[in-house]
């Protein structure tokens, strides 16, 4: 079990988990898709409170827009994934996020960990 927070503006590339997770929104609004084209403007708004399976060897893709998204993420580790475009970068930019939203010891402001409570 971890937890994470995606910063807003941040999309994480096409890609395939091999074994199956079970993941909860605690926070904001996480978005999603699946299929081989990366396509943010086409993604589904997963809102604070709900609960996501990505199946294993499925083809997926997920981020953050204009909100940070924390996630509570359960499977069996270590987590892994495979790019499907391996030519392309693991995290896409939307726009950038206020320099105040990012975590101090993370300069890209892509995922951190949650902190605690």
């Amino acid at each position: 079990m971890s937890s994470a927070t995606v910063a807003e503006g941040n999309h994480f590339s096409v890609r395939i988990s091999p074994q199956r997770r079970f993941i909860v929104v605690l926070d904001g609004t996480w978005w999603m898709g699946s299929g081989a084209k990366f396509d943010p403007d086409n993604s589904v708004p997963m809102p604070t409170g709900t609960f996501v399976t990505h199946f294993g060897k499925q083809v997926h893709w997920d981020g953050a827009k204009n909100e940070d998204a924390s996630l509570l993420i359960v499977g069996n580790g270590p987590g892994t994934s495979t790019p499907v475009e391996p030519s392309r970068r693991a995290t896409h930019r939307l726009d950038p996020p206020p320099s105040s939203t990012r975590h101090p010891n993370n300069t890209n402001g892509a995922i951190r960990p949650a902190l605690p409570a």
